[in-house]
């Protein structure tokens, strides 16, 4: 079931991946919109019904990163766009996914070596490598699998 989500999921975010390579313009999207619309600060806040010091705080608190979503969509609405908000993977959750219990599985049988080797009982590299594949089948079956992304050194 897990696996079924993950991949609707990674289906319904490919088509924002375009978006990884567009960054946000240095003066943020609110301001180089607005200019690029030929919108004043006055306009913009008298649609919004606020001062012209709060759009421009607003502006500037985008720039910093500290602006709220719920403000981010009101600026659009007005500006006449529709604001989006999405994580976008840069790979696809099912190979995140992978790639961290194939981590995981190989720290786990790394250690488990070690310790048989302290205890001179040295295991082979086949036996090694089946115990790994018999532990990533698990994982990959467990329902839940959270133990994968606790830190590991």
């Amino acid at each position: 079931m897990r696996w079924l989500k993950i991949r609707q999921l990674d289906n319904k975010l490919k088509s924002y991946k375009p978006l990884l390579q567009t960054e946000r313009p240095e003066e943020g999207w609110i301001k180089a919109i607005r200019e690029a619309l030929g919108m004043t600060l006055d306009q913009v806040a008298r649609k919004l019904g606020l001062q012209k010091s709060t759009v421009s705080f607003h502006e500037k608190s985008e720039r910093n990163g500290t602006i709220s979503l719920n403000t981010l969509e009101q600026f659009a609405s007005i500006l006449g766009c529709k604001f989006v908000y999405a994580f976008v993977p840069e790979e696809d959750l099912e190979d995140i996914l992978n790639q961290r219990i194939q981590a995981y599985a190989e720290h786990e049988i790394n250690f488990l070596s070690h310790s048989m080797l302290l205890e001179e009982q040295k295991t082979n590299h086949d036996h090694t490598e089946r115990e790994k594949q018999l532990l990533i089948s698990q994982l990959l079956k467990d329902k839940n699998i959270s133990k994968i992304w606790e830190d590991f050194q």
